[in-house]
């Protein structure tokens, strides 16, 4: 899998998360995370793309904004991803992931994975 986005779209090796089955291929701005499926009925459900990850600012303040959408304008809430037949396996799933710290979907079922944005070197000097 690694080849395909190295080959096609010329990323190259990213972080290194010390997990065998995580590989990050990265074009320097955006980091695209290859996690290996190890529960076989997961496996089952879905193959392909599993979730789009997104740093942001302050998940605190991104929390408080999606709970104001879904008030404010239901059908565009955010879904939790550990309800139906297979949601906890989805959660279980996402929690294993190194990077997101809060993950939901977004109204069309879409897995979202959430981190805070690193801050970077200038802002600390």
């Amino acid at each position: 899998m690694a080849e395909f986005y190295h080959e096609v779209f010329g990323l190259k090796e990213g972080k290194n998360f010390r997990d065998e089955d995580t590989l990050c291929v990265t074009d320097g701005t955006v980091d695209l995370l290859i996690r290996r499926t190890t529960n076989h009925s997961y496996m089952s459900m879905r193959q392909g793309l599993d979730h789009f990850g997104f740093a942001v600012e302050s998940l605190e303040n991104t929390k408080k904004d999606l709970a104001d959408i879904a008030i404010s304008f239901p059908p565009a809430a955010p879904k939790d991803i550990g309800g139906g037949i297979f949601g906890h396996i989805t959660k279980e799933d996402m929690d294993g992931c190194q990077v997101g710290r809060f993950s939901l979907s977004d109204p069309d079922g879409i897995v979202l994975d959430l981190c805070e944005r690193e801050a970077s070197r200038s802002a600390s000097s």
